[in-house]
């Protein structure tokens, strides 16, 4: 998928005049660089790309698939955006949660921010039981060491009080691990494993 969309993109890129998207050597170079990082994998800000960079290009595909009402290519922006941990994402993931409500929840585990967390807890009440799910995951991954210490309780308190009404066993699962992860850092699922 990522190197289907890779190529799909690196030709639009190609057949594309420039001056149509007003876009530089620089901003063609940071869009094919970011379409190239594997998928799933955290990033890696040993590169020469600083974070400025890095926002300034995932938010410059971000508006061209809005534009272009590519979801495929929007939600991987959105995917990529939480694996980046930059905070300032934030807005932009939280304002996808009505179209693209787990794929947010899995955006917003990666990074440090309150908004986050309290659209996660709202999102462990959702109808749908994938969204429920991709709530517990996001709080439980949660970088909380990143100034939000405070909400760590919060977030248990709100997994906790959802464990006793879920009736839904691997949501149960997925919540017990979270909490378990949160307290002590060990993994008892795989989806709390770190990737490399």
């Amino acid at each position: 998928m990522r190197t289907k969309l890779f190529f799909g993109m690196l030709i639009i890129i190609l057949l594309t005049s420039t001056s149509a998207w007003a876009i530089t050597q620089d901003t063609l170079d940071k869009i094919v660089f970011l379409l190239g990082q594997p998928e799933g994998n955290p990033w890696d800000n040993s590169s020469t790309f600083s974070d400025t960079d890095l926002r300034e290009g995932l938010e410059l595909v971000y508006q061209m698939a809005v534009d272009d009402e590519n979801v495929n290519l929007k939600n991987s922006v959105l995917w990529a955006m939480g694996e980046t941990g930059i905070g300032t994402f934030d807005t932009i993931i939280i304002g996808e949660f009505e179209n693209e409500p787990s794929i947010v929840c899995y955006a917003l585990g990666k990074i440090p921010s309150e908004d986050g967390v309290h659209t996660l807890i709202e999102a462990l009440d959702d109808e749908d039981h994938f969204v429920r799910e991709a709530a517990a995951w996001g709080l439980g991954k949660l970088p909380y060491s990143y100034g939000l210490d405070d909400l760590q309780d919060v977030a248990m308190d709100a997994l906790n009080a959802r464990l006793e009404v879920e009736e839904e066993q691997f949501i149960i699962d997925t919540i017990e691990a979270a909490l378990v992860f949160i307290e002590t850092g060990v993994a008892i699922s795989s989806a709390f494993e770190e990737t490399d």
